[in-house]
């Protein structure tokens, strides 16, 4: 925000949300102006899901398809625990960001850097993302990816 760029955050989690507005609140104006801190969740595909968050790390949230998933597969160790947190909207990134048909790197509009971190969801947030990515409107990705908690190869 610092460098004049704009900022587009996708948060499904309420009190992330919450948290990541309270933060915002203590920039400056002209730095708030440019976030755009949007509840929903990216994947493949636009649809309704539900988010588990490990108790006491709210950063740690997980898309389960129904509320009596099996989350246990999502907990870090035998020591944490997860619970249900909220019915999110899943969203195609290619379906809400929309770059001028010239768009390329380093143009206008562009997106200079794309950051993901959604615990594994990877797969699903890059599928709904092929149009800007295989269209060169992304300059640079930067992503976490925990091996574990990736789905088998499809």
């Amino acid at each position: 925000l610092a460098a004049g760029l704009r900022v587009a955050a996708f948060e499904p989690v309420e009190r992330n949300r919450l948290h990541l507005k309270t933060s915002a609140a203590q920039n400056p104006s002209r730095m708030r102006e440019r976030l755009a801190l949007l509840p929903y969740g990216l994947g493949s595909k636009s649809r309704s899901a539900f988010m588990v968050s490990q108790e006491g790390n709210a950063g740690n949230s997980h898309v389960v398809d129904r509320p009596g998933a099996d989350i246990r597969y999502f907990a870090d160790s035998a020591v944490n625990t997860m619970a249900l947190s909220n019915e999110v909207v899943i969203r195609r990134l290619d379906d809400l960001v929309t770059l001028p048909a010239d768009c390329s790197k380093g143009s206008a509009g562009a997106i200079a850097l794309m950051k993901v971190d959604v615990q594994g969801f990877e797969f699903e947030v890059f599928t709904g993302a092929t149009g800007l990515l295989r269209g060169g409107a992304v300059g640079a990705l930067m992503f976490e990816c925990e091996a574990d908690r990736l789905p088998p190869h499809r």
